[in-house]
């Protein structure tokens, strides 16, 4: 993972790109309100690495209802943000042609890395902290995502608007 926090921090480095290295937000940034159901589910639609669930990101293959998420020459797409307790973890994510970009929590700060602090249970049970957020890339494609946690590395790829397997 940090392989990979370092290529796309050089990356958007050496192009000048406008988004940050890497942004933390934390248990302020979290939701506060309930967030949609289907942010509590482990796989089907979700994206989801270790202790993180990206919501609606692993079923975007079809590159017609894909079009959907295009806004001023990029894709933004909508989505929350998951965790638990458990500690702070670390996501990137690189495409064929670029890296995705993640703006989450209420400033909304571009970065092609996030990490996502959880707030800290009171007593013995696991809460969950939900950002919500979204996701932006350049153009369609496969996107390896990785998520780390402590050392544990956890990596997915996933179809972005296109409709082949991503392996």
């Amino acid at each position: 993972m940090f392989a990979l926090v370092a290529a796309v921090v050089a990356a958007a480095s050496a192009a000048g790109a406008p988004p940050r290295r890497l942004v933390t937000v934390g248990c302020d940034d979290a939701i506060k309100t309930a967030p949609p159901r289907s942010t509590m589910h482990t796989g089907g639609d979700n994206l989801t690495l270790g202790t993180l669930t990206l919501t609606r990101l692993a079923r975007l293959a079809d590159p017609v209802g894909f079009r959907r998420f295009r806004r001023g020459g990029l894709y933004r797409i909508p989505t929350y943000a998951v965790t638990t307790d458990e500690g702070a973890v670390t996501v990137a994510a690189r495409g064929a042609a670029a890296d995705a970009t993640f703006a989450f929590g209420p400033k909304r700060v571009p970065a092609k890395a996030v990490t996502f602090v959880p707030c800290r249970s009171a007593g013995s049970f696991v809460s969950v902290s939900v950002f919500a957020g979204v996701v932006i890339v350049q153009k369609p494609g496969c996107y390896a995502f990785a998520m780390q946690l402590g050392g544990d590395v956890f990596r997915r790829t996933v179809p972005l608007g296109v409709a082949r397997r991503c392996d």
